[in-house]
């Protein structure tokens, strides 16, 4: 007879049917506390601002170093002009025989007249073509521009309705303008606005050939004679005007505005073969170096009121 197993011990039955306790998670201990300007420094990086490589934002900002870098040349260019007239031509003037201009204003309006009147019957001569394509038409095309066209062209018109309506323009605003300024600040105002039109209606180019559109050359006198007649109207905003001696209801300012405006809508609309970047550039150069001329007066009468005080007190 075989012998009956010892019953096995409630408990422990107890103990071996019951599920083994589930371990505790271990939770993460809290980060400890960072420095402010550490915290600041986590947030501001570009994927807290929404940029991302490749992305529309990555694409404006290398259009626009791409730009600039297509805009370099002329706008060193630009530069090394406004460099030049600002310290070489008051040394030039001050010397003789360049000294009587100073004091006689007419003769520097009479002389552009005259270097345009050259520059256009020059244009009459085709064994001339090859040089003045060079340096007398603005290319606007950034990259291969001869820089020196950039005041070149503001000197050149082939066609005589072109060359009589601005430089009777120039004659009308720039005489009373350059007996004011005086030569030396007058010539600096021309030779800058010519070099600003060019710079302007280059940039503007640069941009329409992206857009795919076509821009032809550009020539005249026309940014230099707005940037003249910006800085006229800026300085004398009541003064009366005419239109071919047609007297005009408005004043100086009023009316320059309306150009500006035309201008400014002839870059969008793009009516006929005209400059309007070049016309605008030059306008607003002209409006910048009047408000310029203002603020120096201004700063000089404050100083000579003051100085007058100062000598009763």
């Amino acid at each position: 007879m075989a012998a009956c197993a010892r019953p096995a011990w409630p408990g422990a039955v107890a103990r071996a049917v019951k599920p083994a306790a589930r371990p505790r998670p271990a939770w993460p201990r809290p980060a400890p506390a960072r420095p402010l300007l550490a915290q600041m420094r986590a947030y501001a990086t570009h994927r807290d601002f929404g940029f991302r490589p490749g992305g529309p934002r990555d694409s404006w900002i290398r259009r626009a170093i791409e730009f600039m870098r297509e805009m370099r040349r002329p706008l060193l260019f630009l530069a090394g002009v406004g460099l030049a007239t600002s310290v070489a031509l008051p040394a030039v003037l001050a010397t003789e025989p360049f000294a009587a201009l100073e004091r006689r204003p007419a003769y520097v309006v009479f002389g552009l007249i005259g270097i345009n009147a050259a520059v256009f019957l020059a244009w009459k001569n085709p064994r001339l073509w090859p040089q003045l394509n060079k340096y007398a038409v603005l290319s606007r095309d950034a990259r291969t521009v001869n820089l020196w066209s950039m005041i070149g062209s503001a000197f050149s018109h082939q066609d005589v309705f072109h060359f009589a309506f601005n430089m009777f323009v120039l004659y009308q605003f720039a005489m009373p303008l350059a007996n004011v300024l005086g030569t030396s600040t007058f010539l600096h105002l021309y030779l800058n606005a010519a070099t600003a039109s060019s710079f302007g209606s280059i940039a503007f180019a640069v941009f329409s050939r992206r857009m795919g559109l076509v821009v032809p050359p550009s020539l005249g006198a026309s940014g230099a004679v707005y940037g003249a007649l910006g800085t006229f109207c800026y300085l004398f905003p009541k003064a009366k005007v005419g239109l071919f001696f047609i007297p005009l209801p408005l004043t100086a300012w009023p009316v320059f505005l309306l150009f500006v405006g035309y201008n400014a809508a002839g870059m969008y609309f793009q009516w006929g073969r005209i400059d309007y970047a070049g016309h605008t550039a030059g306008s607003l150069f002209g409006i910048a170096y009047g408000w310029m001329l203002y603020r120096i007066a201004e700063e000089k009468r404050r100083r000579r009121q003051q100085s007058l005080w100062d000598w009763f007190r």
